[in-house]
């Protein structure tokens, strides 16, 4: 994690899917001409990489499919590269105040081993834009990644969410925000201030509080804890 536990991430993970780093880049291209319509913050990017270092970037769909192809995974004898683990883009704004955005894709993995991935992590209330913390931007975010890498799960949440739950090895992962996505099921009856929200024929977001959660207002950890148990029933 590059923030502290105050700092939000909004995740999305899907399984074994084999793709080109052609498709890749241009699933993550299309979301970030999606994310910039939404904020200031997600225009300027620039790779995390020491090799693209002080060198102008522009995330454009040719550049994209580079650090895709760059972003493999090799074996340590013979550096032949490991397909089934996929491509990976890492990208970081440094455009949000003093603190930073970042996104990273893992994708086009088919592994049983390994997950794909499309995580962003927004800075801290204190040190960001407030505004990308606001429910309705991130239900814009959430829809952006829904639309363009089609995941089987996802959440906004934080560090700090995570010892508020039960340790589960199986189960949703919940969050300020789950992610349900179509064939799993219907979304369960949630109470108020918890609401569920249709994203586009896609699935479900089920969202436990319209303010910014914080891990220290009791009836916020009561509506997480309301949510997890809805899903993943109570703790034996």
């Amino acid at each position: 994690m590059l923030f502290t536990d105050e700092g939000f991430f909004v995740g999305f993970y899907w399984g074994p899917r084999k793709e080109t780093a052609e498709a890749v880049a241009r699933r993550a291209y299309g979301l970030l001409q999606r994310l910039r319509e939404i904020s200031s913050v997600f225009t300027r990017w620039e790779p995390v990489s020491e090799k693209k270092a002080g060198r102008k970037f522009t995330a454009d769909l040719a550049h994209l499919e580079v650090l895709a192809r760059a972003g493999v995974n090799r074996t340590d004898v013979g550096n032949e590269v490991i397909p089934d683990l996929g491509f990976r883009i890492s990208l970081l704004s440094k455009a949000c105040g003093s603190g930073l955005v970042s996104l990273r894709i893992t994708a086009g993995g088919y592994s049983k081993w390994v997950s794909n991935v499309c995580v962003i992590e927004l800075p801290p209330l204190a040190s960001g834009d407030a505004a990308l913390l606001r429910v309705p931007t991130l239900v814009k975010v959430c829809e952006s990644v829904i639309a363009f890498w089609e995941p089987d799960s996802g959440q906004v949440g934080s560090p700090g969410m995570l010892d508020l739950l039960p340790d589960r090895n199986e189960g949703v992962d919940v969050g300020w925000f789950t992610y349900l996505v179509a064939g799993h099921g219907e979304p369960p009856q949630v109470s108020p201030p918890s609401r569920v929200l249709p994203v586009n024929g896609k699935g479900h977001l089920i969202i436990a509080t319209d303010g910014v959660f914080s891990c220290a207002n009791p009836e916020h950890v009561k509506s997480l804890r309301r949510i997890d148990e809805a899903l993943n029933g109570a703790v034996r």
